[in-house]
């Protein structure tokens, strides 16, 4: 911000100069400015042209500097609503020649601006207003929610002690292993180093191929809690489902082999199950790096859950009856699958911070056989692909689905320019026989992105808006809008892609068909629904012809080519 300030001061002149061309017809409406970020309470003009505009705030709900001068507005100068395309206008909803920035400022709430689509010619300024003010606090609230420190350093724990050590319900530690001798001790240890002492271990190795379990049976036949349980190399999941099948605790909890307790772990986090009643809990986990040591210690709900995780499973318990009703870990997954689990788990019933440091875990021992440095990032999308949607209610509804209806899907991330996209997707759309609805998942855009597309949402009943602040793969991204589609058809657009004439013919003419080209893939609502939609692990054009592929295997689908171009706007902002 203060780079952007000195790159202002430099362009003062000019800012002056604008200053006095506006000077008693300002079009900064300051409400709507103030919603943006802070502002100061006087000179907000002057704050627009010398860092407001640089940082991507707009002085007006209908004045959009990014759809003005899409390639250069954040340029030091000169200020594009200074002297505006005439042929393109100030917003992506108002028709071209309506707006300048002098006149903007006079616009009452019932004053008709026309617009360039939906069914009205014109429609009160007052509903275009309401409908940038709802995308900016939702923008607010979803920005809230990612930018909650999930890392923090400088934390510091405040549980009290427990007060009893009677009545703690009976708990099973499970901990799973593969070629890991050194590691498994140091885990052992600390959970034999536990004030609590009335605890069950189930070690399950993992299909070890040297000394591993050679070193739990030795420490097993020490301790008669612990027990050895062996089974072929099946992945993380089968053997946390295989310890907790040998689980006599009423209580679950779950411990890697390159992980540590600290010792009074076991005894505070069972003390808060037993007086609360909850059916999980959790607690802070210290990790250790080259950067030093920080906390993963946020007290957050379900909504920054869904975002993304921050409950370690080294440092949460539940109730084995509740891991028993959710199905346990998901052996499908190669990466999230705590994830998963704690997912399932927080739908169930909400899951209680215990402010304690649980565990320790050190990065800097960056071993090549850890999952998070083998899998993909974008196995967290399967997870919230699968778990976030409810398929069994999609499958229900497909009778209920409008027949002559298509919903165009458009899975947008945030390097797509939206702003001058969208709008032409709808005009492509205008005059197709049949029903079309069109679902936007904005993915992470930015405030001119939501701000235009609630503008044009709000004027054309053809278009939904679904805004997630953070990116998305397309799978995830498809699963997320098939619940908000109608239409019998799905067809799923790429970002910068472009309908020719012929859309129409293609897409109402299918059949039983899979359409797919580098632009479009459409399918019947049934068949995608049946297949789980799209892999949310797959990316680029890779993710489509996967899909395609899949449909035609399922359903032994014919596949047909779209008269699709794969062109259109790139390299503008959004």
């Amino acid at each position: 911000m203060l780079r952007r300030a000195a790159v202002g001061l430099a362009c003062a002149p000019a800012a002056v100069h604008t200053l006095v061309r506006w000077r008693g017809r300002s079009p900064l409406d300051r409400r709507w400015y103030a919603e943006q970020g802070w502002a100061p309470a006087r000179g907000q003009l002057a704050h627009y042209l010398l860092v407001g505009r640089r940082a991507g705030w707009s002085p007006h709900p209908l004045l959009e500097p990014a759809w003005v001068a899409p390639s250069s507005w954040r340029r030091p100068w000169p200020e594009p609503l200074a002297a505006p395309d005439p042929g393109r206008g100030t917003h992506p909803v108002v028709a071209a020649g309506v707006l300048t920035a002098r006149s903007a400022g006079s616009l009452g709430e019932d004053t008709l601006v026309p617009v360039v689509t939906g069914p009205r010619a014109a429609v009160p300024y007052g509903e275009l207003r309401a409908a940038a003010f709802a995308a900016a606090r939702l923008r607010a609230e979803q920005e809230a929610l990612r930018l909650l420190p999930r890392v923090q350093a400088g934390w510091t724990p405040s549980a009290p002690a427990p007060t009893s050590l009677l009545n703690l319900p009976t708990v099973t530690v499970v901990l799973p292993v593969h070629d890991r001798p050194m590691q498994v001790a140091r885990a052992i240890a600390s959970v034999q180093a536990q004030t609590h002492r009335g605890w069950q271990l189930v070690v399950v190795d993992d299909g070890s191929s040297d000394s591993t379990p050679d070193v739990v049976a030795e420490l097993a036949g020490q301790d008669e809690r612990i027990e050895l349980v062996r089974a072929e190399h099946g992945g993380v999941s089968a053997a946390r489902n295989l310890g907790a099948a040998h689980a006599t605790g009423e209580v679950l909890a779950w411990l890697d082999s390159d992980n540590t307790w600290t010792p009074d772990y076991l005894r505070r986090m069972l003390s808060v199950l037993a007086a609360t009643g909850a059916e999980s809990a959790y607690a802070a986990l210290e990790q250790h790096s080259s950067e030093g040591v920080r906390m993963r210690a946020l007290d957050a709900g379900q909504a920054a859950l869904q975002l993304q995780n921050h409950i370690d499973l080294n440092v949460l318990v539940a109730r084995r009856a509740a891991v028993e009703a959710v199905g346990g870990f998901d052996p499908t997954l190669r990466r999230a699958v705590d994830y998963d689990l704690v997912l399932r788990l927080a739908a169930r019933a909400r899951i209680p911070f215990v402010p304690i440091v649980g565990a320790r875990y050190d990065e800097r021992a960056e071993a090549t056989d850890r999952i998070t440095v083998r899998e993909a990032k974008t196995w967290s999308d399967v997870v919230r692909a699968r778990r976030l949607v409810d398929w069994a209610a999609l499958r229900a509804g497909v009778a209920a689905r409008v027949a002559d209806r298509v919903s165009v899907v458009v899975p947008l991330p945030r390097t797509v320019p939206l702003i001058t996209f969208v709008p032409s997707v709808l005009a492509a759309l205008e005059g197709a026989a049949g029903e079309v609805e069109v679902v936007v998942v904005d993915a992470g855009g930015s405030r001119a992105t939501g701000t235009a597309l609630a503008c044009l949402a709000a004027v054309d009943d053809r278009l939904r808006v679904l805004r997630w602040p953070v990116p998305m793969s397309p799978g995830w991204a498809l699963a997320h809008a098939l619940p908000h589609t109608t239409g019998a058809l799905i067809a799923v657009l790429d970002p910068g892609g472009r309908l020719d004439q012929d859309y129409d013919a293609v897409l109402h003419t299918l059949g039983g068909s899979v359409v797919s080209d580098t632009g479009l893939l459409a399918v019947r609502a049934d068949e995608l629904i049946d297949v789980g939609g799209a892999d949310p692990l797959e990316s680029g054009d890779a993710w489509r012809e996967e899909l395609a592929n899949r449909l035609v295997r399922a359903a032994g689908l014919r596949r047909s080519v779209a008269r699709v171009v794969s062109v259109g706007p790139r390299g503008e902002p959004s």
